[in-house]
């Protein structure tokens, strides 16, 4: 699982010649002790939207593309996403605010007030893409 661009550290060494050896030509493992000092990557992250600040200042949201119409928003507490009718394959901005995966690991979980389909069309959730 790739979780965006990622870096990889191992030692190398140059040959008279000019080229470099990682870890001395031997196979790479994917821990390599005393290279880098071992930190737990969970972190725990929890919004509970009290304000637009909240939502305004998380820079760790982002949106598949530019919106056109603000469609995320702050009200009484709640995170409200006004629907559009772009999806996730469209060219245009789908209603949709994303978070990264930070691990590969990871529990999440969210609940949806208010939200009353008026068509078999009509959907809210978490989407994993």
């Amino acid at each position: 699982m790739q979780l965006g661009r990622e870096t990889f550290l191992y030692p190398v060494t140059w040959t008279e010649d000019g080229w470099p050896v990682a870890y001395d030509n031997k196979p790479i493992p994917e821990y390599i002790p005393g290279v880098l000092y071992d930190r737990s990557p969970l972190s725990a992250y929890n919004n509970e939207f009290r304000s637009q600040r909240d939502l305004d200042n998380d820079h760790t949201f982002y949106y598949t593309r530019t919106q056109i119409k603000k469609f995320a928003t702050v009200a009484d507490g709640h995170l409200v996403l006004t629907g559009n009718a772009y999806n996730l394959s469209d060219r245009d901005a789908p209603a949709l605010l994303l978070r990264r995966q930070s691990t590969y690991e990871e529990t999440f979980e969210t609940s949806l007030d208010g939200f009353v389909p008026t068509s078999g069309r009509n959907e809210a959730g978490l989407t994993v893409w």
